[in-house]
């Protein structure tokens, strides 16, 4: 068990400035009760922040120290190895930093104490310390550590030595605390902290607060750690004068070992300082007012694509359209959501769907119907469903007017997708908000049982309909040869007369012309004959769908007009329409957008993906100039599917005013999520962070508490201003991956597995380059235009969340997760 404390006790034997006075109470500090894992909750937060000030100065250095006994019969203690590494520590402060100790200048560090697993239990430190990048002083402070290890071991004739241990460390102070609790087996708290020997800020200060969580510590203004950063630097830059003038020769201080660089390597290197020039947040939006203003008013059909930071003012704009407009014309506006849509004051939205109406509606959707359909369907009395039929009439009548004559008119993602050339050709301009390349590349999925179902229902009277068939085809080729008999066979046989009338008389009466019934019913068998071919081969195609192997794109069959006739009566009513309105191209209702059948008949590509079939639908940019709104934009979708239209806008970069700081330690992925370990850590991670006051993104139902989750971030403006806390990387998921890259005509064959690609390429060996980074990462294929839209598919998401709180407006802190860079990016 670790050793308990609940009063402890700063020590110092600092001697500060008045430039930096101090006022460290001796008496004990009580901790409030329960207040452990909050307390050490914000105290690593802290830490964490602290860590990106001094980034550019020190880099942490993971050191255990525990008591290795030789012939002692005991290894030492914690009330004997405080003093220890107390000391160590203080003298390497004081070599490090001169004159500038004495001013109260330390090394910032975290000290937690240890007792080992069941099996070897001894008390040891574990130190998250930070130490100068300019200089390889690792050697020094082990000298340190182990000088006085061995004189206090001498000292009371202890035959034991230190046993040391070291490692660079990459990562969140707090992903180190759960490696030390994952490591003890036990749960980490401030109770295991070692106050006495922690400092996070590098200096103490007079401030000593209690908290809104009950953890008490050491505080410093902004300022002062600012001015304590500058102390810092030049207190290393007066070191380097120490060594070069100084001929100690110490264990780990010669001046070529001190000279050397520290061997620190970040997993996540920036290949060059700066990839854009950064403008003020005002330029920025002057820039894109002129950018918009430019597109909306220029002669041409091209697909402008305006790629611009989260809160420049897209929506700001759009409001503006009629001053920006030199001429009147038709403006389609195309948004993700309908609450995105709420958010514009100029132009015409669709009306709502009335709430007597809604019941009607929602039967609508499940089934796939149309509104009148369900209307019929539905339980209610005549009286009823004639005042429903008349609201269902001018809600429609409303609906197509907007659509038919109002000059800007907004809809959403998903309708402008389904939406045919001749629709779209009502509107001059289409301004679309926010990429529509991720919506459309989203896989849409249909249960296989839906197609099956239409198989059942063809097959159960194909074969009936093909008996009838060939009994009536009987029928005329035996009532054709009677017919062509010639008169002396008629008359030299009297069974054969007695046939005749006996094959004529039925229809004599009603068909004066014997040659005219022929001809009538000739070509009607034949017709019947070509519907049950079409209607076999239509099987055919279905069973074709049913039977192909899992998890391979293929392309969707063909479903001409005619197989959609000829399935006709044989399915339902909602299959029915599914299948007739994607080929009439009729206009287009609600009902319509959520038939995923409809859907499916109108895609590309498609893939059996358990129980699941999943596609995505045909998608041809309209004749007319589009306009692009976005900061994210999956450029090669862009670039394939718009072709030589494609213009690219780049908005200038404005500076970050939020400080995002990025664990890149692991990915977090959702996958690690599904073991014991990774699913506490997740949920602790989020929890700790919500108890300090921020919001969290994440993946969708991983967290009961998430203020938004990847995939739906777009356009959320509710979290502007806060601090945010982003845990995940959005990986692709290679079977939906495949079907995106065979829509886009992309070498989907060459996408593998994320542990085949483990396999093939060893994290050592499996470096990218991508937006000025270079780090190690899992990538699904070798072909780099694949491997490029994978990594634009992460980045985006990242970005999004990002952007969810306005990173350029507001000073906000943002904890992001994840082993994807994101520009602009502190890495821990």
């Amino acid at each position: 068990m670790p050793t308990q404390f609940s009063t402890p006790t700063f020590i110092t034997n600092h001697k500060v400035s008045k430039a930096f006075p101090t006022n460290i109470p001796n008496q004990p500090i009580v901790f409030p009760q329960n207040s452990s894992r909050i307390s050490v909750n914000a105290l690593i937060h802290e830490f964490d922040k602290v860590r990106i000030q001094y980034r550019d100065l020190y880099f942490p250095l993971q050191l255990t120290i525990s008591s290795k006994r030789i012939s002692a019969k005991y290894p030492l203690k914690f009330t004997e190895l405080l003093p220890i590494v107390d000391k160590a520590i203080k003298q390497f402060e004081k070599y490090l930093f001169k004159k500038h100790y004495r001013r109260g200048l330390s090394i910032p560090k975290l000290v937690w104490r240890g007792t080992g697993s069941e099996d070897q239990r001894r008390d040891h430190y574990h130190i998250l310390i930070l130490l100068p990048l300019q200089y390889d002083l690792k050697a020094l402070l082990l000298s340190f550590i182990s000088e006085n290890y061995d004189s206090y071991a001498k000292l009371i004739d202890h035959d034991s030595r230190a046993d040391l241990f070291i490692k660079e460390y990459t990562g969140s102070s707090r992903e180190f605390l759960y490696y030390l609790a994952r490591l003890e087996k036990e749960e980490a708290g401030i109770d295991k902290l070692e106050l006495e020997l922690s400092n996070i800020y590098g200096q103490f200060s007079q401030n000593i607060i209690i908290n809104h969580c009950g953890f008490i510590h050491n505080t410093i203004s902004r300022c002062q750690l600012a001015q304590q950063v500058t102390l810092h630097r030049e207190a290393l830059s007066e070191f380097g004068n120490f060594v070069n003038a100084s001929s100690n020769e110490r264990i780990g201080s010669n001046k070529q070992d001190i000279h050397l660089p520290s061997a620190y390597d970040h997993p996540i290197r920036k290949l060059y300082n700066e990839r854009y020039n950064y403008v003020t947040l005002d330029e920025a939006r002057e820039e894109f007012v002129k950018t918009f203003t430019h597109t909306l008013n220029s002669n041409d059909n091209n697909i402008h694509l305006i790629i611009a930071v989260t809160g420049i003012g897209k929506s700001y704009q759009i409001n503006r359209l009629n001053e920006l407009l030199k001429n009147e014309c038709r403006v389609l506006i195309v948004s993700p959501r309908h609450d995105t849509i709420n958010e514009y004051s100029i132009g015409y939205k669709l009306p709502e769907v009335p709430n007597s109406l809604k019941d009607i509606f929602d039967i609508s959707y499940r089934l796939g119907i149309s509104p009148k359909k369900a209307l019929k369907q539905s339980n209610c009395s005549n009286e009823q469903r004639l005042f429903l039929k008349i609201e269902l009439e001018d809600f429609e009548k409303r609906t197509n007017s907007i659509l038919n004559d109002s000059p800007i008119v907004h809809i959403t993602h998903a309708r402008y997708l389904l939406m045919s050339q001749r629709q779209l050709s009502k509107w001059d301009i289409i301004v679309i908000d926010e990429d529509i390349m991720s919506t459309l590349l989203s896989p849409r999925k249909i249960p296989i049982g839906n197609i099956q179902l239409v198989m059942d229902k063809l097959n159960s009277n194909i074969l009936e309909e093909e008996e009838d068939i060939n009994r009536e085809r009987k029928k005329l080729s035996d009532f054709k040869s009677f017919i062509f008999r010639s008169s002396d066979q008629f008359l030299s046989s009297p069974t054969d007369r007695e046939e005749l009338i006996e094959k004529l008389a039925p229809i004599i009466p009603n068909i004066p012309n014997l040659d005219a019934y022929i001809r009538i019913n000739e070509p009607k068998l034949r017709e019947l004959e070509l519907e049950l071919k079409r209607k076999k081969n239509l099987i055919a195609k279905l069973n074709r769908i049913l039977s192909s192997p899992e998890n391979e794109p293929l392309k969707t069959p063909n479903f001409s007009n005619e197989m959609i006739k000829d399935i006709g009566a044989e399915i339902d009513e909602s299959v029915k329409k599914a299948f007739e309105e994607i080929l009439n191209e009729e206009e287009i209702t609600e009902d319509y957008l959520h038939s995923t059948l409809s859907l499916f008949l109108k895609s590309k590509n498609y893939q059996k993906f358990e129980g699941f079939i999943e596609f995505i639908p045909k998608f041809k940019f309209s004749s007319q100039k589009t306009i692009v709104l976005t900061a994210t934009p999956l450029m090669t979708a862009y670039e394939l599917l718009a072709g030589d239209r494609l213009v690219t806008h780049r908005i200038s970069i404005p500076e970050l005013m939020a400080t995002i700081i990025q664990d890149g330690s692991r990915s977090l992925s959702r996958n690690s999520l599904k073991n014991k370990y990774g699913e506490s850590f997740f949920n602790d991670l989020i929890d700790a962070y919500i108890e300090l006051g921020y919001s969290a993104i994440s993946y969708k139902d991983s967290h009961p508490l998430l203020s938004a989750h990847f995939g739906a971030t777009t356009s959320l403006r509710s979290l502007a201003g806060q601090n945010l806390i982003i845990a995940g990387t959005p990986n692709v998921r290679p079977e939906t991956f495949r079907v995106q890259c065979a829509y886009l005509g992309l070498n989907y064959t060459s996408v593998i597995s994320y542990t085949e690609a483990i396999e093939q390429r060893p994290k050592e060996g499996n470096n990218v380059t991508f937006n000025g980074y270079s780090f190690p990462f899992i990538t699904l294929s070798e072909d780099e235009d694949i491997t490029r839209f994978q990594l634009t598919i992460i980045e985006a998401e990242l970005i999004q969340a990002t952007g969810r709180t306005r990173p350029h407006e507001h000073s906000s802190t943002i904890f992001l997760f994840s082993n994807f860079p994101i520009l602009g990016a502190k890495f821990l």
